[in-house]
């Protein structure tokens, strides 16, 4: 519904007076369509996790930091992130699982076409069995 050619995509584009492609039936547009979809699909479940490692980063450091004059952009880039980095391992190993495993966006909305622009490495292990 979203992507076809006169979905709500385009009628947001044309709002904005930008004629919107096909999306799912050119071979430009069909795999970031999909790729964005996915990565939609993916979105809450990694700010779930990115809210869990966040409320773990300890607020007593954060505030030591800043006593000792830290400004915000210090205080993410030497405290924050480098607490954040089993967080973001498992967001990189969830996402590049899932991603290895995109199937089911290129099958069931292009069927791998158009001109096979759209084939994943899952799609086309099924295609050649």
């Amino acid at each position: 519904f979203i992507l076809q050619p006169d979905g709500l995509l385009n009628v947001i584009l044309g709002a904005f007076g930008i004629t919107g492609p096909d999306w799912l039936n050119s071979t430009t547009w069909s795999m970031p369509a999909l790729i964005l979809l996915a990565v939609w699909r993916n979105l809450g479940t990694l700010m779930i996790i990115f809210l869990a490692g966040l409320q773990n980063v300890s607020e007593e450091v954060l505030e030591a930091a800043a006593m000792d004059g830290a400004n915000a952009w210090q205080r993410f880039m030497r405290i924050t992130l480098p607490m954040l980095r089993p967080t973001l391992l498992l967001g990189t190993v969830l996402l590049s699982v899932g991603f290895l495993q995109f199937f089911e966006e290129p099958f069931v909305m292009t069927k791998g076409g158009p001109l096979d622009s759209t084939l994943s490495i899952s799609y086309f292990t099924r295609e050649k069995m």
